[in-house]
């Protein structure tokens, strides 16, 4: 069972979703990176990212450290990274995670709905001096 699906969110190539199901690993996370990061490179504009992670149910182990290998490798193109989840434990990590990378905060946000993961996308792409100043 694929774990992690990878699509563009929209025609425009402009976001790109993520959604983690079930019990995933790090080897389904980092082969849909791998294709995720191609899709980007194919691109000459930002992507922000949609990470729907609603439907997993726990995440693997040593989560910050791989995170933030993830993070600081990110292509010059990422916009604004977005979690979609209601998930406690996630969201006590990313606060961890948070306190280890300065731009955790600013540049991977946590949402609860989709509504407000496409608001957040449209506010960051109307401030283009910030997403380029980090």
């Amino acid at each position: 069972m694929t774990t992690i699906t990878l699509k563009w969110d929209n025609d425009e190539k402009t976001i790109l979703r993520y959604t983690f199901q079930g019990n995933w690993n790090w080897d389904d996370y980092l082969e849909s990176l791998t294709i995720g990061r191609k899709m980007m490179a194919e691109v000459e504009h930002e992507v922000s990212i949609i990470n729907d992670m609603r439907q997993m149910t726990q995440l693997p182990p040593n989560f910050v450290n791989t995170a933030r290998n993830v993070i600081t490798s990110r292509p010059d193109n990422t916009g604004l990274a977005v979690f979609l989840t209601t998930n406690a434990f996630f969201q006590a990590t990313h606060r961890i995670l948070g306190r280890i990378l300065e731009e955790v905060p600013i540049r991977y946000i946590l949402v609860s709905t989709e509504e407000e993961a496409y608001q957040k996308i449209a506010e960051w792409g109307d401030k283009p001096e910030q997403s380029s100043a980090i």
